[in-house]
């Protein structure tokens, strides 16, 4: 593994304050570079990658990317990659329009931003665009038709951007990594207006927060950080559980649930930690340095990847009198290597756990029910990311140290057994 991808981000910081001159203005636009986020189309035909320039090598500002691979041709597509700042976090999707899949959505440590760059219909073409709204058509209408035109019908001026400029929601803690959708609605328009359909995302910061942010018809410039709550130490994970959020840090050993009060028209408009429980590891620095979460609605069971000691723990979820979420942990799934992300594959009669293992190289299968562990394949250097194709045929798998993204394809007759399809770079 090479030595960068051991670095703390602290030092990757340092090391970038501390030199005179960048080796590069801006990355290569056709090739990966210390990626860690993996978002997919929902028609599973490109896949999206964010590198997060971690060695310092390029500038703050526009030390990343976020790239399009044609999942048929395994080519990284020259002509849409779009630059953002350095040590990118994670990358997701908003959900899909009548026109166009949504938006794509990354957190990213060198400008404290989350940035919502939008999709082309097709799905091969990813820019930044600060004014727009729902999506391809819109931005279609917007470019063609007279300014008198698109205000009348309530719609935004285009205005591309590929620098990533414009695409920015700020007012986050410091160091944003962690990244969730927790809830999707439309609002009831008052006389006049137009509906308005909110986005609202968690978002958790290594500086120890997890903020709101709400993005109506995906407005960059109407987006707000509405709320952020303090956790322990460092959210490095964060997953939806119901109507709550559950987090988890790198530097000590708490998971804490956090709610969002509520306005009178059902708004979300506070978060607030409403509960936490302290995982009974004992490390020499108090810290189980969890890197990934999972939750299994059939198990009712949420999956923490820990690196002190090395495994995965498990919390069993219930629900007080109120609705609210409780968590009891009941066990630990020892195992060699670095855990970084988990995911679940779940049919009606069956939930698989996907973990990525760091230091060895490794994607590990286990059955999620019982811990057994089913299959392991070597994948490439430092795996880190992890997203299924939406038919679940296929997981995609950034390697941070092979600057490459791995392809795996899961048997269809049992998806425990995998095989490395092909190695992207």
């Amino acid at each position: 593994m090479r030595l960068c991808s051991l670095i703390a981000f602290g030092l990757a910081v340092f090391a970038l304050a501390a030199c005179d001159e960048y080796q590069g203005l801006t990355p290569d636009p056709a090739k990966l570079h210390y990626p860690l986020g993996v978002a997919v189309h929902p028609d599973g035909r490109f896949v999206y990658v964010l590198s997060t320039n971690f060695d310092g090598k390029y500038r703050i500002d526009e030390g990343g990317t976020v790239s399009v691979i044609d999942t048929q041709s395994g080519k990284i597509l020259d002509g849409p990659t779009v630059r953002v700042a350095s040590f990118g976090g994670q990358l997701q999707f908003t959900r899909p329009t009548a026109d166009g899949p949504g938006q794509l959505v990354a957190t990213t440590r060198g400008d404290d931003a989350l940035n919502l760059l939008e999709v082309s219909a097709s799905g091969d073409r990813v820019w930044c665009d600060g004014d727009s709204s729902f999506g391809a058509l819109y931005d279609l209408v917007a470019a063609a038709a007279p300014t008198a035109l698109t205000t009348a019908l309530g719609l935004p001026p285009a205005s591309a951007d590929g620098t990533g400029a414009n695409c920015l929601v700020s007012g986050l803690a410091a160091s944003p990594f962690a990244l969730t959708a927790l809830r999707s609605e439309w609002s009831r328009p008052l006389a006049g207006d137009r509906w308005t359909h909110w986005d609202w995302w968690g978002v958790g910061s290594l500086s120890g927060a997890v903020s709101l942010v709400g993005v109506p018809n995906g407005d960059v410039a109407k987006a707000t950080t509405v709320s952020t709550t303090g956790v322990a130490a460092g959210t490095a994970a964060l997953v939806r559980v119901g109507g709550q959020l559950v987090a988890a840090g790198r530097y000590g050993n708490q998971l804490s649930v956090i709610s969002a009060a509520q306005d009178g028209s059902g708004a979300p408009v506070a978060l607030q930690t409403t509960r936490s429980i302290t995982l009974p590891f004992s490390t020499t620095t108090g810290a189980m340095e969890s890197r990934g979460l999972a939750y299994s609605e059939r198990l009712k069971r949420l999956f923490v990847s820990i690196n002190q000691p090395t495994g995965i723990a498990t919390v069993e979820v219930g629900s007080d009198a109120d609705g609210g979420a409780t968590l009891a942990f009941s066990g630990h799934l020892p195992m060699l290597g670095q855990p970084t992300a988990v995911a679940l594959h779940e049919t009606a009669d069956r939930s698989l756990l996907f973990v990525l293992l760091q230091s060895r190289d490794e994607l590990l299968v286990l059955d999620a029910a019982t811990g057994q562990t089913l299959s392991r394949l070597l994948v490439g250097n430092a795996p880190s990311a992890m997203a299924f194709s939406p038919d679940g045929a296929s997981l995609y798998i950034s390697l941070f140290g092979d600057d490459a993204l791995a392809v795996v394809k899961l048997d269809p007759a049992d998806p425990s057994v995998v095989t490395l399809d092909a190695t992207i770079r």
